[in-house]
């Protein structure tokens, strides 16, 4: 006889707060003829004349039933499930919020060197994005000048930060630093920081990188004929300038 005095008391009792807890997660919805939807718990309904609904703010109204287009529940969801399927979606869509993960790059610009030379680099770059806004790798590069005839492979290693909460999610500005070595006509240091702004494209981890650099060298020896001398000389070249350019990233 008490195990069934007990389990009707739990019975009792998981009716009576099972409600309430359901309430907690829905609130009521009254749609009216008129387009308005007012959102919040009803507290008293006389069918066929009224329905009194209390919203959010604490107002309290009362609509007469040949006002009402329909009544319906919907389940609430709190902020933190927001920023959660918020996060998720993210996390699906842009290519910044996984990591880590193997990142590439791929560029082209060109710089104007001491003596207003123009050269031509391709580059590429292949590493991790360590954590989100975070890019650590190593890459290398060919520069040809067309004017001076001659052309350097820098080797590299890049590091890129970027501040994807300044702006939108699709696109943030970025500090990108390429340093290393020339091999080849002119040898020496490398350096290339640079700014710019990075675009994704669309749903994916696929983007374009335009940017701004300045171009750090060490003075070009080179060495050329003299005709009417009849011997050889050696010139030194300036090599630094600005770099414009961009890159694709995967």
């Amino acid at each position: 006889m008490r195990k069934y005095l007990l389990l009707l008391v739990v019975v009792f009792l998981s009716a009576l707060f099972l409600p309430t807890a359901n309430a907690q997660k829905v609130k009521d919805v009254i749609t009216l003829k008129n387009g308005s939807v007012i959102k919040g718990s009803v507290k008293s309904m006389i069918p066929n004349e009224s329905v009194t609904i209390v919203t959010g703010d604490g107002n309290t109204w009362v609509f007469k039933m040949e006002e009402v287009e329909k009544m319906a529940k919907e389940e609430i969801v709190t902020k933190k499930d927001d920023e959660d399927d918020d996060d998720e979606k993210d996390n699906k869509r842009y290519g910044y919020k996984k990591a880590p993960r193997y990142r590439g790059f791929f560029g082209s610009s060109c710089f104007l060197d001491g003596e207003k030379y123009v050269h031509s680099r391709l580059f590429t770059s292949h590493g991790c994005e360590i954590i989100p806004g975070f890019y650590l790798g190593v890459g290398a590069g060919i520069d040809y000048c067309p004017k001076g005839e001659y052309a350097s492979f820098p080797v590299f290693g890049h590091t890129r930060f970027e501040f994807h909460s300044l702006m939108n999610h699709n696109f943030s500005p970025f500090i990108d630093v390429r340093g290393g070595k020339n091999f080849g006509d002119y040898e020496g240091m490398f350096l290339s920081p640079s700014i710019g702004m990075h675009f994704y494209f669309g749903r994916s981890v696929v983007g374009i990188c335009p940017f701004v650099a300045y171009n750090f060298c060490e003075k070009a020896e080179r060495e050329y004929y003299d005709w009417y001398y009849h011997r050889k000389f050696y010139r030194e070249y300036k090599m630094s300038g600005w770099e414009f350019g961009f890159m694709f990233d995967f």
